[in-house]
């Protein structure tokens, strides 16, 4: 779950991490959302800098991948003080719906203005960047 700390100008991040699951580092969270689109379960990461992160970068991943793959692109963001956040599109990696199926593109530009909307939403007072 993403959660903002009690004091509004500190932007240091709580993670919360499935311990099942070696695959995630430990300063990522995982978590799911609902497509408003069509409700399919969307699977998301966020990737946490040490310090108080300076801005939010946005990484939407391509055909056949998943976020995972990602997890070294982040981590040198994170070293530069950006929060990055990445999703599973549809069809993809953990993310609910027929595998790889690009029937409707609109769906994925659905979820990721979803996406990028909550994590403004939590994180006003940052600038938010995309990639891919």
């Amino acid at each position: 779950q993403l959660q903002r700390s009690q004091s509004a100008s500190d932007l240091t991040l709580v993670a919360k991490r499935h311990a099942h699951d070696y695959h995630v580092p430990t300063n990522c969270m995982e978590g799911l959302f609902l497509s408003k689109r069509n409700g399919a379960k969307v699977y998301q990461r966020i990737w946490l800098p040490e310090g108080r992160a300076r801005c939010i970068l946005f990484i939407s991943h391509g055909f056949g991948e998943h976020c995972g793959r990602y997890d070294a692109q982040a981590a040198e963001f994170n070293k530069r003080g950006f929060l990055v956040v990445a999703h599973d599109h549809q069809g993809h990696g953990r993310s609910g719906g027929p595998r790889a199926d690009i029937s409707d593109y609109n769906i994925y530009v659905s979820d990721i203005q979803q996406s990028i909307k909550l994590i403004i939403k939590t994180y006003s007072a940052m600038s938010v960047y995309g990639w891919g």
